[in-house]
């Protein structure tokens, strides 16, 4: 059973006089228990090891906090002490909408403390009071590190905030590095719920791994007692990875170091409990002192327990070398975080779903996985919410809910992944209410993928989905991987430039060459328009605020007509536009091709299907030639 936990709540006031900490508990090589010294009277470090100093669920009060020398300094997350009440602002999905700046400052002011402390590499992930974090994004939230480090009297040390993701830095001696692989999801069972997420799937941290970060204890004492609880995932990582050492907090009472009594290859990897602050919810009478001044309003803790500090038996990182961040980077396929990702950041609600902080321009993915499948989400979404503003649900009726809530117009969904769900919980019920919100509010199709193992062998159910809701791609849980590298391209592209509007005429009389094309083009970094009627395509393109620069179009049938598609746009457009036919037969025919450019005024390429590459060949070209204008 995944581990849950309830706090141990008081609620007195006090006028406690404030508390510095200035010891540590020391845990030597191979010890399975630790000492209590003084931060200045720590033993020396043994030659060829790494000496970590952990701290977490500081909850604003750090400067509280005098640390030991060391070579990783590591913060398990709960900076502060946000519950979503303070300085961020969610809907009634439970949804974040909005945060205020005076969280951010709460956050530079850690960052400033953080990083004047004299470590040479240090390690962050976020925890369940960390709003701000998930308000700012990722790449946001690194970015407040990156600067203040600069800034320090250390400029030349590495910070590395880590969101399910690796950190490598190289110790200048076997050539492979420090590993670092930090999380911060868990599946609260309080209030308190940034970061959550059901099942988090740590077998995607790799071997080799020298130490695990995550904010969720993956031991602790049973009833307060001797016996442990072992969460099964993450001590089986440990098992797997060979992971010298687990860092974590939340849990202030359980404060310590332990040893899994189920491991075999890892008997002696200590999973330490680092939290600073105690576990007695506090109202202060005064904010005088306070990290937070809201404590007085909405409690606060205070801090009690010691410095953790754990010599590993590995090379320590190279003083001056900086932290590659990302999965899978001994690969040449690495795919790191990119430096445009501005606003990542994914919560959970309702019974179970992502939200995203309304900032920035990452595009916003949609998830209907329901719970047959409860695997699904943790394995795909700790890499999409990388790049993507992300959205999950497992229940039906309450996503169709959320897509139909006004509040909500604001959020332009530009992926859709869905299960085909089952009887009472169905994924057209999402689509349903998907596609029919894009028409209300006049936004671009989707990109839809349908994750469906029986789809995947059944090519009646794929046709009759594409038909009806226009699907561009069907995978298994085998194609998941090709999935989301391909989104993540898409969404780097997007990010990178300003997108181009692209009015694509694919009607349902061709559905394998839309499934093909809508990805391929979005891919480039075009805002696709997708429609199957030509009629639609013509309303859009006459009333649309700013022309659009590219049209594709099938040539269609009687009635519905890709040439008055392509006339409207050429009209519209103008000349120095970009369009496309696609068509076998009018490829094939000089006489065709005449007639629908004289018709439509003008085309710049006919293609088929056998020759799709030369069309996206041109398509980045004139994006390339209109980016440079």
């Amino acid at each position: 059973l995944k581990l849950q936990f309830l706090y141990l709540i008081e609620f007195p006031h006090t006028t406690h006089p404030p508390t510095m900490i200035s010891e540590c508990s020391y845990l030597a090589p191979g010890a399975k228990t630790y000492e209590k010294r003084r931060i200045h009277d720590l033993p020396p470090k043994p030659r060829g090891h790494t000496r970590v100093v952990c701290i977490s669920d500081t909850h604003n009060e750090h400067e509280r906090i005098q640390l030991p020398d060391g070579d990783v300094l590591v913060h398990a997350g709960d900076v502060l002490t946000e519950s979503g009440k303070r300085y961020v602002t969610r809907n009634k999905h439970g949804a974040l909408v909005k945060y205020d700046g005076a969280g951010t400052a709460l956050y530079r002011r850690f960052a400033q403390w953080f990083t004047a402390q004299p470590h040479g590499h240090k390690v962050m992930v976020g925890g369940n009071h960390d709003w701000i974090f998930q308000a700012l994004g990722t790449q946001a939230t690194q970015d407040v590190l990156d600067a203040a480090a600069k800034a320090s009297p250390h400029p030349k040390q590495s910070v590395a905030y880590l969101v399910h993701e690796h950190a490598v830095a190289p110790t200048g001696m076997d050539g492979k590095g420090f590993k670092v692989f930090g999380s911060p999801y868990a599946h609260w069972g309080s209030q308190n719920d940034a970061f959550k997420l059901r099942d988090p799937d740590f077998s995607v941290m790799e071997e080799g791994t020298h130490m695990f970060v995550t904010h969720m204890p993956a031991l602790l004492p049973k009833d307060h007692g001797s016996r442990l609880r072992e969460d099964p995932d993450m001590v089986a990582a440990v098992e797997r990875c060979g992971t010298l050492l687990h860092v974590s907090g939340h849990c202030h009472w359980a404060h310590g170091a332990y040893h899994s009594a189920k491991a075999v290859k890892t008997k002696e990897t200590p999973y330490v409990i680092a939290s600073i602050c105690d576990s007695q919810w506090t109202f202060f009478e005064s904010p005088k002192g306070r990290g937070d001044a809201q404590d007085v309003k909405y409690g606060g803790y205070l801090v009690h327990f010691p410095i953790m500090v754990v010599d590993l038996p590995t090379p320590p990182p190279k003083a001056g070398e900086a932290w590659r961040i990302g999965n899978g980077l001994a690969e040449d396929e690495a795919l790191e975080r990119a430096e445009t990702d501005t606003t990542v950041t994914t919560q959970e609600f309702g019974t179970g779903g992502f939200a995203a902080a309304q900032e920035g321009d990452a595009p916003a993915l949609l998830m209907f996985a329901p719970p047959t499948d409860p695997e699904m989400a943790g394995r795909l979404l700790p890499t999409l919410q990388l790049h993507h503003r992300c959205y999950h649900f497992e229940d039906a009726g309450e996503a169709a809910e959320f897509l139909g809530d006004k509040e909500n117009d604001e959020i332009h969904f530009a992926v859709c992944i869905a299960k085909l769900g089952s009887k009472g919980n169905n994924g057209s019920t999402v689509l349903d209410a998907l596609l029919r919100r894009a028409q209300t509010l006049k936004h671009s199709h989707p990109q839809i993928v349908i994750h469906s193992a029986t789809a995947l062998q059944r090519p009646d159910i794929q046709t009759a989905l594409s038909q009806q809701y226009n699907i561009q791609q069907f995978v298994g849980e085998a194609h998941e991987r090709e999935m989301v590298s391909a989104l993540i391209r898409s969404a780097a592209a997007q990010a990178s430039s300003s997108k181009l509007p692209l009015v694509f005429f694919g009607p349902s009389t061709d559905p394998a060459a839309v499934r093909r094309l809508l990805p391929a083009i979005s891919a480039l970094g075009y805002d696709v328009l997708h429609f199957t009627a030509a009629n639609d395509a013509v309303k859009y393109i006459n009333s649309a605020p700013a022309a659009p620069v590219a049209c594709v179009a099938k040539l269609g049938q009687r009635g519905n007509h890709g040439e008055d598609v392509l006339g409207a746009f050429r009209k519209r457009a103008g000349d120095k536009a970009f369009a496309a036919v696609h068509s076998h037969t009018a490829l094939a025919s000089k006489k065709t091709q005449r007639h629908v450019h004289e018709n439509v005024g003008g085309v710049d390429i006919f293609v088929d299907g056998d020759c799709e590459g030369v069309l996206l060949k041109r398509l980045a070209k004139f994006q390339q030639g209109h980016a440079a204008k």
